[in-house]
């Protein structure tokens, strides 16, 4: 890949040796590059804040002027620090930091370079998952995000491009933003640090005390959404987090919720779960993981809060004090124990249906990623087709006769909103 600030491939830093890009933003490039004393290979990241710094002859990275030196080097002291929190990370669910220096004028992040391929290029072949597939990988992201929140770590860019899936199946979440993070209160652009369709409300405005853990919830309960309805980013972006606040103030048409999508083909406890992730407020969504995962693995009998009405965009006190989140008691809950007796169980069961629910999927590993994996093998864009389910769907309803819920079951045979209409055609 192309990228005109880009170090060109060959050159060595210590004992790496660039390779090729992989990625490139709006606070860096991200590097697929040679341990030459481990003959492995690994990802480089290296802070360039394009709003603040360029290359210039050479390697060096240099700030644009005296003003933006000051910017630049309070970012780089930030990227430094957040690279020190990443490496204490040491978890099979989490992108391991090998190690951080500084050269070139800046600094570097050494990540672990995972060989297989991103959701996104899952979902690129198959637009909806299986229902055990899919809790497994939302199951795996949240046991790693836990040890991030835990240290007051925020990831803030939870998308399917950001999650891989190893060979074995297993997830890891990937690309912590360690320059985005760093600079983003001093971006002029808000695009640049978020992804719509998967940010919630509160990334959208410049106080970092919004932004926690319930934020990291809503853009995996998002993802979550995106597998079981079928729709591709395009779509998604189209309800992206301030549209849809937008469109619940003036009593229009929202996301059509997870429980309807999903109804007759995923677990009820987990749609309504995502229903309470991607609530637009961050007060109504789940503020912990423990809680978001007592609410779809039914711990303790735990269930996600009624759905907020609609109807009521400014609820009395009394009204909004029903829709916080439940206060739920670890007793009789999923410990650490049990759940990684879960995980084990789901990585058997799994291992021996995923090629059979996904017959190429073999030679689709190692296939696609915008950030690790190999830059030859991209993925292609969602099936139009399937991903224009949800959309059809509703047009189905609104026609509401046997031809149009015919033409909706003929068009996206494999849509979990099949059911629905073949129940609307046995009525």
């Amino acid at each position: 890949m192309e990228y005109i600030n880009a170090l060109p491939t060959g050159t060595r830093l210590e004992e790496y040796e660039i390779r090729d890009v992989l990625g490139h933003g709006g606070f860096g490039v991200t590097y697929l590059a040679d341990d030459t004393h481990l003959n492995k290979p690994v990802v480089l990241k290296e802070y360039l804040p394009r709003d603040f710094a360029t290359r210039v002859a050479g390697d060096s990275v240099t700030p644009h002027s005296d003003a933006a030196a000051t910017d630049y080097r309070w970012g780089l002291e930030r990227f430094l620090a957040k690279a020190r929190i990443l490496a204490r990370f040491d978890h099979p669910h989490l992108n391991k930091v090998y190690r951080f220096f500084e050269a070139n004028g800046t600094a570097y992040l050494v990540l672990e370079y995972i060989d297989g391929q991103t959701l996104s290029h899952l979902l690129s072949k198959y637009p909806t998952l299986p229902s055990g597939h899919l809790q497994r990988i939302i199951a795996e992201v949240l046991d790693g995000l836990e040890d991030v929140h835990a240290v007051g770590y925020v990831h803030r860019d939870i998308k399917p491009s950001n999650i891989m899936l190893r060979q074995d199946g297993s997830t890891v979440l990937v690309d912590f933003g360690a320059a985005r993070s760093a600079v983003e209160q001093r971006s002029r652009s808000i695009n640049s640090i978020l992804t719509p369709g998967y940010a919630p409300i509160e990334q959208y405005g410049s106080s970092e005390d919004d932004v926690g853990p319930w934020s990291d919830l809503y853009a995996l309960g998002m993802v979550a959404y995106r597998c079981l309805s079928g729709l591709g980013d395009a779509e998604l972006q189209l309800h992206d987090a301030v549209t849809r606040a937008r469109a619940q103030r003036k009593g229009d048409q929202d996301l059509t919720p997870a429980a309807e999508v999903g109804k007759g083909t995923y677990d009820t406890g987990f749609l309504a779960a995502i229903d309470w992730a991607i609530r637009v407020n961050e007060e109504d969504r789940p503020q912990t993981i423990a809680a978001w995962q007592e609410a779809f693995l039914g711990g303790n009998g735990a269930t996600a809060p009624p759905p907020v009405p609609a109807s009521s965009p400014h609820p009395t006190p009394d009204a909004a004090a029903a829709k916080k989140p439940p206060v739920l008691s670890p007793a009789g809950g999923f410990g650490l124990v049990s759940k990684a007796a879960l995980a084990v169980v789901g990585a058997v069961v799994l291992g021996a249906g995923l090629w059979l629910l996904y017959p190429d999927l073999a030679s689709m590993i190692g296939a696609d990623s915008t950030d690790q994996s190999r830059p030859a093998l991209r993925s292609a864009p969602p099936d139009p087709t399937t991903a224009n389910a949800l959309t059809d769907w509703e047009e189905a309803q609104k026609i509401d006769t046997p031809e149009s819920y015919r033409q909706f079951i003929d068009r996206h045979p494999d849509s979990p909103l099949t059911k629905l209409a073949e129940r609307k055609l046995a009525e």
